[in-house]
């Protein structure tokens, strides 16, 4: 055997030993070569050894799977594993292991069947407690009645079946069906889509990534379902005995329901059935983009309903109404596009029908076009607005009740100020008590009897020129007491 000693590196480094890349060991490993680079069977690192090709005894086999490296005292030898005897006996399988006593079964290729009536019946399968069974490759059986036949699956407990690729069944009846590491682990759960997970009691997970946790059930791909909730639809979401039925949607609370693409719906009696609702406290959404809290409807597209049996919208889903509207407050509807009705009552509600109609307060209607009405006023006319109590159902028409008994504002762009007033004629106007009934009449305080023309109980004209000098035409004088028009 030939030695360093006496020779030069340049003519011997070929045979020297050195890592891969000519440094110092670290914590990865390196490949270890020759002077010259050639990479051997061996990879070292600071803390482990890898050998990349076989390893051969000191006969120089290399051994057989199922063999173990055992010391002969002067060198190693590749040794078959020994069956103690009277415990265990060979089985039917080569390489295979079963026990003496039980009646199991090993007939698998390395099989390995103990205990009462098991059966491990392919390649490297075990099945061990009472009655169960492994029959696919590196399948694992353990406990009562357990049944493995995915293929590298694992089924333990009591009547578990692991029939998935890879899958994993523990507990009492649980099942994992689905291929590609499905997981059931519990009492009665089934984890039948593939990589789905189902934890607890009666918990089922049936489609691709699913997860289902306490009786729950994830039904859609990628859902997430606990404590009693069902999410069924894709990404969807459930808690708590919700149900998430669409893409997307979130349900949070015992009878909560998001059927919605996108929707949300939180508390006990919830409903976001519209694309992106939201619902709350037992609100239903099911406009798109909606939302509804506190028993409140909101049936329009982009609509709010926020109170006791508030509503925005129609339960025909808006049509011919439109979308839009906003109900804020016990009992207030809002039926009109893009109305809105504000205020809260058990008996007088805030109601806006009209187009962009607003309704404010108690007993409040907005039935007109971009009407306005305040509490217990009735604004019907287009662009009307009736206050204190008041009617305005002329287009245009301002009412304004000062008393007990309200006042009207029926026509065309008139206005109705003070008590038991009415404004009946196109343009007119009445302050006080009395009546314009005359197209362009001003009313204080008394009633019209002809167009275009002003009506007082007492006047009372302050500072009056007495020459008409100056004065342009139509302009009024004092003439010792009695007043003249300049002509």
């Amino acid at each position: 055997m030939a030695n360093l000693t006496g020779q030069e590196i340049r003519n011997t480094y070929q045979g020297l030993l050195k890592t891969d890349d000519n440094d110092a060991l670290s914590p990865s490993e390196k490949a270890i070569t020759d002077g010259l680079g050639n990479v051997s069977a061996i990879s070292l690192s600071t803390d482990n050894l890898q050998i990349t090709g076989g390893l051969k005894d000191f006969t120089g086999e290399l051994g057989m799977p199922g063999q173990f490296l055992s010391s002969t005292g002067t060198g190693t030898d590749w040794a078959d594993v020994v069956i103690p005897a009277g415990v265990f006996e060979a089985g039917s399988g080569t390489g295979s292991i079963q026990a003496v006593v039980g009646s199991s079964t090993a007939s698998g290729y390395y099989s390995f069947a103990v205990g009462k009536n098991n059966t491990a019946s392919s390649f490297y399968s075990s099945a061990s407690g009472a009655y169960s069974t492994a029959s696919n490759i590196y399948d694992t059986a353990s406990g009562a009645y357990a049944v493995a036949l995915g293929g590298f699956s694992t089924a333990s407990g009591y009547r578990p079946t692991a029939s998935g690729t890879y899958s994993f069944a523990h507990g009492r009846n649980t099942t994992a069906s689905g291929n590609y590491a499905s997981f059931a682990v519990g009492d009665n759960s089934t984890a039948s889509g593939p990589y789905s997970v189902a934890l607890g009691a009666y918990s089922v997970s049936s489609a691709y990534y699913s997860f289902a946790s306490q009786s729950a059930q994830a039904t859609g791909t990628y859902a997430v379902a606990f404590s009693e909730g069902a999410a069924s639809g894709e990404f969807s979401f459930a808690f708590g005995g919700g149900s998430a039925s669409e893409y997307n949607s979130m349900a949070l609370g015992r009878n909560s329901n998001a059927s919605g693409a996108n929707s949300f719906a939180q508390g006990n009696y919830s409903s976001a059935s519209g694309e992106y609702a939201v619902a709350f406290s037992g609100g239903q959404a099911s406009g798109g983009r909606s939302f509804a809290t506190t028993t409140g409807s909101a049936y329009g597209n982009s609509s709010i309903a926020i109170g006791y049996a508030s509503r925005a919208g129609n339960s025909d889903g808006g049509s011919p109404y439109g979308d839009g509207q906003i109900a804020i407050g016990t009992n207030s509807y809002a039926s009109g596009q893009f109305a809105m009705a504000l205020g809260s009552s058990a008996f007088s509600p805030a109601t806006a029908s009209g187009y962009s109609g607003i309704a404010i307060g108690v007993g409040s209607t907005a039935s007109g076009e971009y009407g306005l009405a305040f509490p217990y006023s009735i604004a019907s006319g287009e662009s009307s607005i009736a206050m204190n109590g008041a009617t305005a159902s002329g287009y245009y028409a301002v009412a304004i009740s000062s008393g007990i008994s309200p006042c009207e504002a029926s026509g065309e762009q008139s206005v109705a100020i003070g008590v038991s007033c009415s404004a009946t004629a196109p343009y007119s106007v009445v302050i006080g008590d009395g009546v314009a009934a005359h197209q362009g009449a001003v009313c204080l305080r008394a009633n019209s009897n002809r167009e275009s023309a002003v009506f007082v109980q007492q006047l009372s004209i302050m500072s009056i020129p007495t020459s008409a000098a100056g004065l342009p035409t139509g302009a009024v004088w004092s003439n010792a007491g009695v007043l003249n028009i300049v002509a």
